[in-house]
């Protein structure tokens, strides 16, 4: 009876033009805010699971209106005395019609995979986490259709009811803001947060099958529904009502195990919920207590996902050990104590009542093994922390933290001005030197990281070759054609270098030559006109992105991208091994030398111009290994501008491949944050094509339910809902 009941309640549902016009709205809303009002797109991200949490905010209102087509339209009212008379038991109606609207929220979701679809092309999404999405937001529709039954079966009035479940759905949803200014205790605050829909939504949008997320939708739904049982009993007269406090009292407690029971299937495709093989070997070598210790703000929850994503993360370092310890503390009110510890203060911006305001909050974490301690000062995300911690279970296991020595020579203050992005991500994970060869010893330095333009001294070099001579790895970054953008892009060879000529005498030697590529990165271009000057982004064939994986070696088989500006060719005798590539359509612009962004040899290559492949970067294996890249921009802070986070997954991986660290090199490149979109070089390909797909993904779908919509209005002109 019950099945029966429930396939004609959404036959109804389905036969009346209301629920489809709702659906096309609310996926019409969805799509145009996650597309064209949430910059999503505009950073260039995928808008696979930002999707997902739009749809999770919007939900609680069509869940709503659901609820008022199976309990309070003119149609469903007038079933309801019927319903009351029939020889049913109190809880088939209830069933039926929660089921019935489960089924028309379940077809509404999976029409929602329209969007990701649409941009699968630019973003393959992963399949195991919109899976999980998917049930996330299904066992959330089942939760606020048990609970806004009851609600809508006791109130007075239509309004009422609608207002009441709304006003809950609403409150539970933006539990953790409400409570983030209030004074409360850490643990109260903790457990209140939990009781809130969207923190288990997160874990479940980011393709994280939990237990704990599934006790809370499912036994939050049962006692829901239960409630609705009771209600209904109640409708029916002076029947006696059914006994449901032992059901109530036992979903209770199943409900309250489950979320005391850290169980959990990573569902994606590249396992970025599961501790990598580097990791667990790190993890199975601690012989004695460890302590990770994660400070945070309480303000940070309330308004970013870092710290719930944290204490997930670090939950997983608590199974794979036993002898790990993980401690949460709330700072704001030890702020002093903390910094001693070398935890950084942050300001992030946030927007309250329409006001722009600014946060003080905290995010580090501290590693305590034996006497030893590790730091790291401040935790943006979870994208690169299994790596960070690993090189902090590292350096606690042997004692010792690996330093970089950098010693360059490039047009600029200093290096830290020029390569300021690439100090700061090594400094997270290694110790940083500058090296002076007066005053710093090879004792001093694991690694050397040479930055040269043609400005290295005799001095310099005498320390490179001491270095190589005791056994230490070498990076060397070096140009042999200097670029001025400053100065109209003058370029020019790079004479009497005594770094090219020792290179040559190891058997590299660096053409004083560009290599050119098309269709190049984009580069700021200032067009002159007869009142003004416009700016404009062209391609620039002189900067590109490097073929990968290119020549099979450990580095290059982790990389994600690598951007090269102005890289020279080089040439190799036989003790060496190419590791970076350019395709053979690649040119060389040489004399006359010029860098300038509207030459014609420059943006299209010559009838007489070489051809690629050339090789821009090139190991030995020593010992002590050594890198050479024909590119000392590379590392520069010009990857912020073309947006290169390769740039410095390469320089890490490089030290760790120079350490004899291979075993890093996966979890350098390890990332758990969301896919870039691949979009076309060309600026105004790529608009087009974004401005198609949000046309199809915004108005074709939830157009074609709003016509439906309308077409059972016509059919149906004088019927009844």
């Amino acid at each position: 009876m019950t099945r029966r009941l429930a396939l004609t309640e959404a036959a109804r549902l389905l036969r009346s033009p209301g629920p489809p016009a709702w659906a096309g709205l609310f996926l019409a809303a969805a799509s145009a805010w996650t597309l064209l009002l949430s910059g999503t797109l505009a950073r260039g991200l995928a808008p696979h699971t930002p999707f997902l949490q739009t749809l999770a905010y919007l939900l609680p209102l069509l869940a709503a209106l659901t609820a008022v087509a199976l309990w309070r339209t003119p149609g469903s009212r007038a079933l309801l005395p019927i319903l009351l008379t029939l020889p049913l038991r109190d809880h088939e109606p209830v069933l039926a019609r929660t089921t019935a609207g489960l089924l028309f929220l379940a077809a509404t979701l999976l029409l929602s995979l329209h969007l990701p679809l649409l941009f699968a092309p630019l973003a393959p999404p992963d399949p195991g986490r919109l899976a999980a999405g998917l049930l996330g937001l299904l066992l959330f529709a089942l939760l606020l259709l048990s609970w806004s039954t009851p609600l809508l079966l006791r109130a007075r009035t239509l309004p009422g009811g609608l207002l009441a479940s709304l006003l809950l759905s609403y409150l539970a949803l933006l539990l953790p803001v409400l409570l983030s200014p209030l004074p409360l205790p850490s643990g109260l605050a903790a457990f209140l947060t939990s009781l809130s829909p969207a923190a288990h939504l997160l874990r479940l949008t980011s393709g994280l099958l939990d237990l704990r997320d599934l006790a809370y939708f499912l036994g939050g739904s049962a006692l829901g529904l239960l409630w609705a049982v009771h209600t209904f009993a109640r409708l029916r007269g002076p029947v006696r009502p059914p006994r449901l406090l032992p059901l109530a009292v036992l979903a209770l407690l199943l409900t309250l195990h489950g979320l005391l029971t850290p169980l959990s299937l990573d569902l994606t495709v590249d396992r970025r919920h599961t501790l990598g093989p580097t990791t667990r070997t790190l993890l199975s070598r601690i012989a004695y207590p460890l302590t990770i210790t994660y400070y945070t703000s309480r303000r940070l929850a309330a308004v970013s996902p870092t710290p719930s994503e944290v204490e997930d993360l670090l939950r997983l370092y608590t199974r794979g050990n036993p002898r790990i310890r993980v401690k949460i503390e709330t700072v704001d009110e030890r702020r002093m104590e903390v910094e001693d510890l070398g935890i950084v203060p942050q300001q992030i911006q946030i927007t309250e009542a329409g006001e722009v305001r600014y946060l003080t909050v905290y995010s580090g974490l501290s590693l305590t093994y034996l006497d030893r301690v590790w730091t790291l000062p401040v935790v943006y995300s979870v994208d690169r922390l299994e790596y960070e911690l690993a090189c902090g279970l590292r350096a606690l296991l042997e004692d010792r933290r690996p330093v970089v020595g950098i010693l360059a020579r490039t047009t600029g203050d200093s290096y830290q001005t020029t390569y300021r992005n690439l100090v700061g991500v090594a400094a997270r994970t290694f110790g940083v030197r500058a090296v002076d060869p007066a005053s710093t010893g090879l004792d001093e330095i694991d690694l050397l990281l040479v930055i040269d333009d043609g400005r290295l001294t005799d001095d310099d070099l005498r320390f490179v070759l001491t270095a190589k001579e005791a056994g230490i790895p070498l990076m060397l970054c070096v140009d042999a054609v200097h670029v001025d953008p400053d100065d109209g892009f003058r370029a020019g060879r790079v004479e009497e270098s005594p770094l090219l000529s020792l290179l040559e005498a190891w058997g590299v030697e660096l053409e004083p030559a560009l290599v050119a590529q098309r269709p190049g990165l984009l580069l700021p271009v200032v067009e002159e006109g007869d009142a003004s000057s416009v700016h404009t982004l062209h391609p620039y064939p002189l900067w590109w992105e490097v073929p990968l994986p290119g020549v099979p070696h450990p580095l290059t088989s982790v990389l994600r991208s690598l951007h090269l500006y102005w890289a020279s060719p080089l040439t190799l005798t036989d003790a060496w091994r190419p590791l970076l590539l350019s395709t053979p359509e690649a040119w060389l612009v040489t004399d006359p030398l010029t860098a300038s962004p509207t030459l014609g040899r420059v943006t299209s290559p010559p009838s007489d111009a070489r051809r690629g492949p050339f090789v821009l970067a090139a190991v030995t294996e020593g010992p002590p290994r050594i890198l050479v890249l024909g590119d000392a921009e590379a590392g520069s802070d010009l990857v912020e501008f073309t947006h290169a986070v390769g740039n410095l997954d390469f320089f890490l991986a490089s030290f760790h491949w120079l350490l004899g660290q291979e075993d890093m090199l996966t979890l350098v490149t390890r990332t758990r944050t969301v896919p870039l979109l691949d979009l076309p070089e060309e600026p105004d390909r790529a608009r087009t094509v974004l401005y198609v797909l949000d046309a199809l993904a915004v108005g074709v779908v939830p157009g074609l339910l709003l016509l439906l919509s309308f077409v059972l209005a016509l059919r149906r002109p004088h019927a009844e809902d």
